[in-house]
């Protein structure tokens, strides 16, 4: 009679060891994140950031909150708000109290304001942008040089810009505050959107 053999010790060793690489790439690609393009050289910022399906809230030195939706990270310099400037890879809401202006930096657009409520959204993996503002005040204007058209945008509550770097296009919009306001406070709102729609903006951030 033939002997059966037990696999489940090897079987167990090969899970550890995948287990084991695969923290060990997860480790390393951890460490070699690309960091913002517009990050200044000479100066050590502070990371913030949000895993994926994640919101997160920061309170910064200045009082200013921001809520980072998800995938995104906020890079604040050393001696903020002495050097009151931030640099933006995704999407956040900002509320800003009064104060010196602040400039928020993406690598589509720059958006500077004294007291504001608003969201902005730029990733540098993709080609678009844009930036709603709720309250306040904001101008906003490239991050970049462009060669047909550098006019900034003098935005008040309920006026957006909608941005796509590749056909270098800057355009000032109106929006329902209604709708920023609900997404916002987290609140699933429809308006007249299919469910699986719906459910994908709500898990993103773009309701």
């Amino acid at each position: 009679m033939k002997r059966r053999r037990n696999w489940q010790p090897t079987a167990l060793a090969l899970i550890i060891v995948m287990l084991i690489a695969g923290g060990v790439l997860y480790y390393l690609a951890g460490r070699h994140q690309r960091s913002s393009v517009m990050l200044r050289s000479g100066i050590r910022y502070t990371l913030y950031q949000s895993r994926y399906g994640e919101r997160k809230a920061v309170r910064l030195p200045d009082s200013t909150l921001v809520i980072l939706n998800s995938r995104s990270r906020l890079y604040m310099p050393e001696g903020y708000p002495g050097l009151r400037e931030l640099v933006l890879d995704g999407e956040a809401f900002f509320s800003v109290p009064a104060g010196a202006p602040l400039t928020i930096w993406t690598d589509k657009l720059k958006t500077v304001t004294p007291e504001a409520t608003f969201r902005l959204h730029s990733l540098e993996s993709q080609q678009g942008a844009f930036c709603y503002v709720l309250s306040g005040t904001a101008h906003v204007r490239k991050s970049y040089h462009s060669p047909s058209d550098n006019q900034p945008e003098d935005l008040i509550a309920g006026q957006s810009v909608l941005a796509n770097k590749m056909i270098d296009l800057m355009e000032k919009e109106t929006f329902e505050l209604d709708e920023q306001r609900d997404c916002l406070n987290n609140k699933l709102v429809f308006h007249n959107t299919p469910l699986p729609a719906a459910l994908k903006r709500w898990k993103t951030g773009m309701v």
